[in-house]
């Protein structure tokens, strides 16, 4: 987990802002395409990927930026020790001045596509490792330094619950992502079928009228439990 303490005042606003913006983002595609935009401006880097750990426990990209399906190939391939090693050991890999790299060796391929400086953080959510941010640049003047490590990787934190709560709406309310916003993501709600905890709590518009809202929570493994007045009255597995 990043240590919040170590980053400046104005990136902890940063944070926050985009806290709320990737946070009420339901539909998953929208949400990794905010997410890999957003860590591309704020770390001013050129190229960036998002991937994912599938149940088979390898890596694959879900999101890619300023690369087309070749380039994608060459940077997992000049990178793979980096992005292998956030995948097997979980922890956060910067490379500041390539090819002065302390403690290591440049590939050939980092010298041939002339790569000044690259990071790569694992994607958590609650304590589970489901993928990693990858990001690099050309530019001398932009080299990652490492308050920008602690920076992205309390972004990705961020990032990797925003992710989880998509998925699970995807997974439980797919019609409704469009038209629907996470007000809280922490939520405790008691119900006749027992308490549930780790909740989201959503906003939602009919489809025919946007001013005709309701409020909704969901619960990790079960879906709805509370639909406006009516709540959850018999689960098999509820959560004391």
């Amino acid at each position: 987990m990043a240590n919040t303490s170590n980053i400046a005042p104005s990136r902890l606003l940063m944070l926050y802002e985009v806290s709320n913006k990737i946070n009420s983002q339901l539909n998953l595609k929208k949400l990794l395409d905010e997410i890999m935009d957003q860590a591309i401006a704020l770390l001013q880097a050129e190229k960036g990927l998002i991937l994912f750990k599938k149940d088979s426990g390898d890596l694959t990209v879900e999101v890619a930026r300023a690369m087309d399906q070749h380039n994608i190939k060459d940077v997992l391939a000049m990178s793979h020790t980096v992005i292998e090693k956030v995948d097997k050991e979980g922890k956060s890999v910067l490379l500041q001045k390539v090819p002065d790299i302390q403690g290591g060796s440049p590939t050939e391929s980092m010298l041939l596509y002339k790569l000044k400086s690259i990071i790569c953080v694992p994607l958590r959510s609650r304590q589970q490792h489901i993928g990693a941010i990858y990001l690099d640049t050309t530019q001398t003047e932009h080299f990652f330094r490492d308050e920008d490590l602690i920076f992205l990787e309390a972004f990705a934190n961020l990032a990797g619950i925003a992710i989880e709560n998509a998925r699970h709406y995807q997974e439980i309310s797919p019609n409704a992502m469009d038209r629907a916003e996470i007000i809280n993501d922490d939520v405790t709600m008691k119900t006749p079928a027992g308490t549930f905890r780790n909740c989201i709590r959503v906003e939602e518009t009919s489809g025919l009228d946007a001013d005709d809202l309701c409020y909704k929570t969901y619960a990790p493994g079960v879906g709805l439990i509370q639909d406006e007045d009516l709540l959850l009255t018999e689960h098999n597995s509820p959560t004391n």
